[in-house]
């Protein structure tokens, strides 16, 4: 599932992606940077799935860089994209609607999103990066 986003969770999605990690039974999960800024290429963490430790994630811990963030089972995911304006979240069906009750309903928006964000000229790899997530975001259909 694709939504539209900065760097890192927005300060109401703490508490929404705390709780469908617990649902799904994951209390601690690895975030690793996939920032290609050489300072960042060893970074990485493990945090508990609270709203504190995701807020400390994105606030100091990853403050300026890309990651994902993933359960030890490698099921559950949220890789914050290096185009910056999005996030792919991935995991079972169940832990999607646990964000994301109306998932037709997200992808239309995130559709609608990346149509918006591609009607401006950006760098090549930006504009490749949003297509491919629309391409994605066509399962749903």
């Amino acid at each position: 599932m694709a939504a539209e986003n900065f760097m890192h969770f927005e300060e109401t999605e703490t508490v929404q992606f705390s709780n469908a990690f617990k649902v799904a039974g994951i209390q601690q999960l690895f975030a690793v940077t996939n920032d290609d800024d050489p300072h960042y290429i060893h970074h990485a963490a493990i945090v508990d799935s609270t709203p504190d430790d995701f807020e400390d994630l994105s606030l100091t811990a990853f403050v300026g860089e890309f990651f994902i963030l993933f359960s030890q089972d490698e099921r559950h995911a949220v890789l914050f994209s290096p185009t910056g304006d999005f996030k792919l979240i991935a995991g079972p069906r169940e832990f999607l609607l646990s964000i994301y009750p109306d998932l037709h309903a997200q992808r239309n928006k995130f559709i609608d999103f990346a149509h918006a964000q591609l009607s401006y000229p950006h760098t090549i790899g930006y504009e490749l990066g949003m297509q491919r997530a629309i391409r994605y975001m066509d399962w749903l259909n």
